[in-house]
């Protein structure tokens, strides 16, 4: 990763010229490595990471001793006009194309133009799109006629990394956009085997064939949208001035991941195939935002994160039975509060009952605090979409993020938290079948993950008076393998022991050695393992229903 922010670095910071004091957006940031080295290059100047997504810049929080958080999404202007000395965009331009909808990018480089200084650079840093309309793509490392009728082309797959190349080909063109995003040909060649398609969809398969590790996410992401001649052209559509657009090679992934595995022909007007080489993988693009250079916006005007002001607006008074965030004023039905690890809850006053939640003013790490009410508030359209039963968001803090506040649906009367039913025993096979159905959902689809902590699901009673499981806590965050279901929650909703060794409301985190020895706590005589082996998906237990081995 070192070397790969490196080669960034080379490929952006030659082109931006900032003065002593100017500012610096590093657009995207993410984790914010990259805006942590700009800091370091342009050390007298101030550097801002901007991020829509509390996870990356949960890792980012660290680096603040160099650089400034600001949370935003690239597409909004959220910084004022002409207050920047010089923007930057790193491999996430793809991301907002595939994610935002085609064309977003345009209305990316519009809000930049608005932001930067007049003489100010925007420098941008992608994949690059292949001028070239067709290829023949060879394979050469694993027989294609094998691999197109092979079962692992044909059924699931949970280990991508045991794919032969061929077989990855055939599972992009399966899987990609939900299949059939392009078209191609198997033509058979002087003994060779060649599949033909375009130049651009061969691009994206031999540039993702070895992200195996995070293969559902990365066949959501289109990464090509900007030839070389488009980039340009959309500079100056947005009114940048002295556009340059350099290719650049990555030497290392030819090297290392395309020579002697595949290779790329063109057929000539004679009907031979001639070889070519491969593609540029990525390019630099700048423009220059028009007009001489002059002094814009204070880098202290600027509306950045301070979470030590959020959290001075949140004022708890409990002898009166308040809380007053901002400009906001809550009567609470009681002093007591319900204490998690991230945030407080507070009843409110009234009917429907209603709850308060908001990040803990005491949390050990307060970007945390922050982060979990973002991904209650902002997702919550995602367990709509997987019918997953939680209390509705009917309020939330409008100036946000980061988000003080929200007001949500309180639990109904006599709901039952299931660490209890864990604990006393009383946890059914209806219980089982209902959260297996969700984590099913979203662990087959790798993409978001809900806490699956005991103490965040409840029994309740509906109103046609069935039991179901209700996700109390609301919170959807983007799938971390580490914190999949077969490794931590199977084995809390299992063994009581998680959820009496509980710290506050958080049940105890299984250890490594207690997820890598399943025969430990997987028995073949338990009813309760037989519920959980009848409706969970076969991946995510730790021994496969046909009796196959532990995973």
């Amino acid at each position: 990763m070192d070397a790969a922010e490196d080669a960034k670095a080379l490929d952006i910071f030659p082109y931006m010229k900032v003065p002593e004091g100017g500012t610096i957006l590093d657009l995207g940031a993410g984790t914010a490595g990259l805006s942590e080295r700009a800091a370091r290059y342009f050390s007298r100047a101030h550097v801002v990471a901007q991020d829509v997504s509390h996870e990356l810049l949960e890792i980012a929080d660290h680096r603040r001793a160099l650089i400034h958080i600001l949370f935003g999404n690239a597409l909004d202007q959220v910084l004022p006009e002409n207050s920047l000395d010089a923007a930057m965009c790193s491999s996430c331009g793809h991301e907002i194309e595939s994610f935002c909808g085609t064309g977003s990018m345009q209305k990316v480089l519009e809000v930049m133009l608005r932001e930067l200084k007049p003489g100010a650079a925007f420098v941008h840093r992608d994949f690059i799109k292949p001028d070239a309309q067709e290829v023949m793509l060879e394979i050469l490392d694993s027989n294609v006629r094998e691999a197109e009728h092979s079962a692992a082309i044909s059924g699931s797959v949970s280990d991508y990394s045991k794919l032969t190349t061929a077989q990855l080909f055939f599972r992009f063109h399966k899987e990609f956009a939900g299949g059939n995003a392009f078209s191609y040909a198997i033509e058979e060649i002087r003994g060779r085997t060649f599949i033909r398609l375009p130049a651009e969809w061969a691009y994206e398969f031999y540039m993702r064939k070895d992200y195996v590790a995070n293969w559902h996410n990365e066949i959501r992401e289109k990464y090509s949208y900007w030839s070389e001649s488009q980039a340009r052209q959309a500079f100056e559509e947005a009114g940048f001035v002295d556009v340059r657009v350099i290719p650049h090679r990555n030497q290392w992934l030819v090297d290392n991941r395309l020579d002697g595995r595949i290779a790329l022909f063109s057929v000539q007007s004679s009907g031979e195939l001639e070889a070519i080489p491969f593609f540029d993988t990525h390019m630099t693009v700048l423009g220059v935002k028009p007009g001489a250079r002059r002094e814009g916006v204070p880098f202290g005007d600027l509306p950045l994160v301070n979470y030590d002001r959020a959290l001075s607006e949140i004022r708890i008074d409990r002898a009166a039975g308040t809380v007053d965030i901002g400009t906001k004023h809550f009567e609470l039905s009681s002093a007591k509060s319900m204490l998690g690890t991230k945030r407080e809850v507070f009843f409110l006053s009234g009917e429907p009952r209603c709850v308060l939640k908001i990040p803990r003013v005491d949390g050990l790490n307060v970007h945390n605090c922050f982060k979990a009410m973002q991904q209650t508030i902002v997702h919550d359209d995602i367990l709509d979409l997987h019918r997953v039963p939680h209390p509705k968001v009917l309020e939330f803090d409008t100036a946000g993020p980061p988000f003080r506040f929200l007001v949500q649906e309180a639990l109904p009367e006599g709901a039952e938290c299931a660490a209890d039913l864990i604990e006393q025993g009383r946890l059914t096979e209806a219980d089982i079948e209902a959260l297996a159905t969700i984590v099913n959902s979203f662990e087959r689809e790798k993409r978001w993950q809900l806490d699956t902590n005991p103490f965040n699901w409840y029994r309740v009673i509906r109103p046609d008076g069935k039991p179901e499981l209700m996700y109390a806590d609301g919170k959807v965050y983007r799938y971390d393998e580490k914190w999949s279901f077969a490794r931590v929650g199977l084995l809390q909703w299992i063994d009581p022991r998680y959820v009496r060794e509980a710290d506050g409301r958080g049940a105890r985190i299984p250890e490594a050695r207690e997820v890598d020895n399943p025969s430990a706590w997987w028995s073949a005589d338990d009813e309760l393992c037989h519920a959980w082996e009848r409706h969970l998906d076969a991946s995510l237990l730790p021994v496969a229903s046909a009796g196959g081995q532990p995973i």
